[in-house]
């Protein structure tokens, strides 16, 4: 079975695997530590004005405007941050999912080379999301039935695009205008597996949430046990819908013969 598999190499290659947990994980730490600093900065500016200002409209306004800059700064470094993440932890997955090596370096390496491609699938799941919130305003008017399959097909969109869509981007190369299509693909012509696939997450998700919020309620654990499972369990996710994909969505996906073209005419001359 995939789970058994997954959990087979997991278990033999945990410590690159944990790795590739870490490198997200240090990313986040500095775009916090940016974040604050920036936030701050601004919230500091801001009192000092109405201090010296004595609360003048001018300057509730100059302050505002200065946790508003601050706020969008932060967004935008999250935007900016989130790929490289995402492409240190894929590509450990994939590394040892072909049980080779990996090494910190390795994964910087990875981070910025395939950055552009999965900010670019970000933003496409951003647009995505827009698109799914004008449908929710069409669906909401039929009652009970319409907010239900608007958050079903929500789920299993997001799912393909930020599940699949990394993965397929750093294991086949692609580019993410494809990697975005061939998860919509995945999506039509894999219905129930991406269904099955997402209670599976679902429910795993729900049990690591129960037993770490209990953990969390230990003083002095609560910190340390979120970040061990995000270092130890993001990874396992990741591996998991890469050996789903292999066995059981790529036979069916991809042509004959690996990444080439499959033409079902006659070969020239025939």
């Amino acid at each position: 079975m995939i789970a058994e598999e997954t959990l087979r190499r997991y278990v033999a290659r945990w410590a690159p695997l944990a790795l590739g947990g870490l490198f997200p994980l240090l990313v986040n730490l500095v775009l916090a530590l940016v974040s604050t600093v920036v936030v701050g900065a601004a919230m500091l500016g801001g009192g000092m004005n109405l201090l010296l200002m004595e609360r003048n409209p001018t300057a509730l306004l100059a302050a505002a405007g200065s946790l508003g800059a601050a706020a969008l700064v932060v967004a935008i470094a999250g935007l900016v941050a989130a790929p490289f993440g995402q492409g240190g932890l894929t590509y450990a997955v994939v590394q040892v999912q072909r049980d080779q090596s990996v090494s910190f370096g390795e994964l910087w390496q990875a981070a910025l080379r395939y950055w552009g491609r999965l900010f670019r699938l970000n933003l496409i799941m951003a647009g995505a999301g827009i698109i799914m919130l004008l449908v929710f305003f069409l669906l909401r008017f039929i009652p009970l039935l319409g907010p239900l399959v608007w958050v079903i097909g929500f789920a299993l969109v997001m799912f393909v695009l930020g599940g699949y869509g990394p993965y397929l981007v750093v294991s086949e190369e692609l580019g993410a205008s494809d990697a975005a299509g061939k998860a919509f693909r995945i999506l039509t012509r894999k219905f129930v597996d991406v269904v099955l696939t997402l209670l599976v997450m679902a429910a795993a998700g729900l049990a690591v949430g129960l037993v770490t919020g209990i953990l969390s309620l230990i003083p002095g654990l609560g910190l340390l046990v979120t970040y061990a499972s995000q270092i130890f369990l993001a990874p396992l996710a990741m591996l998991y819908l890469a050996f789903r994909y292999q066995r059981n969505i790529a036979p069916d996906l991809n042509p004959p013969g690996g990444r080439g073209r499959f033409d079902m005419g006659p070969p020239p001359g025939a």
